[in-house]
């Protein structure tokens, strides 16, 4: 019994800190800009089953994107989003457990929003390989995912993310309905993306919705449908995507060490712009802000965590009275044992961005010189250039991060 209560402690007190204690490095090689270093420090975890398995194929397979090995990476997000649908994972002896210590004990399967988001940069991945096809099969996934959580009575939001992408990667695809369907979709979940004034114009003319074009000329008059059929004439399109930041980094309660919450980390670089050929383009706009999504994810969790820590306190306290009744010593270490190993459990996707912002934006054919700058409170700064081929009538897209 001795032995027990040692091992309850030793894996309840270290238990939740070591995912966070084991991917700290590979996070800073990622913000250092070694993103392959990074990878190299999470594959073996990542291969190696165990309670935290899915947890280490998502930081590899963002690590490896980060690295630009697109292939890899989605090979290895494949393997995640499937292990993270495996059902009963959980054994009862484990279930059991984490009542008498705490939740680092059980199979992580990911929370609702990172389980879209292993889509989301699935959909990514195969779009910046230009592969539409598997970019839109991986939007349709998440919109599946989304369904199945509102028929489980779970409160998950519209998937703003995978409906405006699935409506620019419909657009490249020439599919100009299946596009307009999308955008208006997407515009119905979020109206104030400044980009959609440009969007629903020149969706609905090339669909040939004339009735919904006029609806929309009427709605945003500024925008000039001679101008865009111009630029569908004579342009192709860059699609810059920002990753910025980090998503805010669970933390035990200061109030109650037993439940997290999560704290943003503060980062000098919050939005970003392009400079083209010597000519500064405005800054991107948000499409999804993770860091938000993860808080009021774990905020609807609360109740729920809050009932099962009663359960296990309630267990605990079971549990040392009967160690009591034949050794008040022994029961009175129990109880302390029990209690102290009963943390608060942080594990979560780390290395997710903040939030995903984009910029569109119409250029001639050729190659161009890009620059990419990150801006914020503590000014701006020069984060890449390199140089873009653009095709006259199709889509460029790349994507930057930023971490500090």
């Amino acid at each position: 019994m001795r032995k027990l209560l040692l091992v309850l402690l030793f894996f309840g007190i270290l238990g939740c800190a070591s995912y966070q204690s084991k991917v700290a490095d590979a996070r800073r090689q990622m913000a250092d800009g070694q993103p392959l270093k990074a990878a190299e420090m999470l594959e073996a975890k990542a291969n190696e089953p165990g309670k935290d398995q899915v947890l280490f194929l998502m930081d590899y397979g963002l690590a490896l994107h980060e690295a630009r090995d697109f292939k890899k990476s989605n090979d290895v997000l494949i393997q995640a989003d499937r292990l993270a649908e495996v059902k009963d994972y959980v054994s009862l002896g484990r279930q059991a457990g984490s009542l008498f210590v705490n939740e680092s004990l059980i199979q992580y399967k990911s929370e609702r929003f990172e389980n879209i988001l292993i889509n989301a940069y699935l959909a990514l991945n195969f779009t910046l390989q230009g592969n539409y096809e598997s970019a839109l099969v991986e939007c349709r996934r998440m919109d599946e995912k989304i369904i199945k959580m509102k028929r489980a009575k779970e409160d998950v939001r519209k998937n703003f993310y995978a409906r405006y992408l699935s409506a620019m990667i419909w657009e490249a695809q020439k599919n100009w309905d299946s596009s307009y369907i999308d955008y208006v979709n997407a515009y119905k979940i979020r109206s104030n993306l400044k980009q959609f004034r440009k969007d629903l114009i020149r969706a609905a003319w090339k669909a040939r919705r004339y009735k919904d074009l006029k609806k929309w000329q009427k709605e945003f008059p500024e925008v000039k449908l001679a101008e865009i059929k111009k630029q569908d004439r004579t342009m192709g399109e860059l699609v810059y995507i920002y990753q910025q930041g980090w998503i805010p980094r669970k933390r035990p309660r200061p109030e109650n060490f037993r439940f997290p919450h999560l704290v943003r980390k503060y980062v000098g670089l919050r939005s970003s712009y392009l400079n083209i050929s010597g000519k500064k383009y405005p800054a991107t706009e948000r499409l999804y802000n993770v860091g938000d999504e993860a808080i009021r994810t774990l905020n609807d969790d609360y109740k729920y965590l809050v009932a099962k820590k009663m359960l296990g306190i309630v267990a605990k306290e079971v549990v040392a009275d009967q160690i009591r009744q034949k050794d008040k010593t022994l029961g009175a270490l129990a109880a302390i044992a029990m209690h102290a190993a009963d943390q608060a459990d942080l594990r979560q996707w780390s290395t997710l961005p903040d939030s995903f912002q984009i910029s569109r934006i119409k250029l001639k054919p050729g190659k161009h010189v890009v620059k990419v700058y990150a801006t914020g409170p503590s000014g701006e700064t020069l984060v890449k250039e390199q140089t873009v081929t653009i095709q006259k009538g199709k889509k460029t897209f790349i994507t930057q991060r930023t971490f500090y």
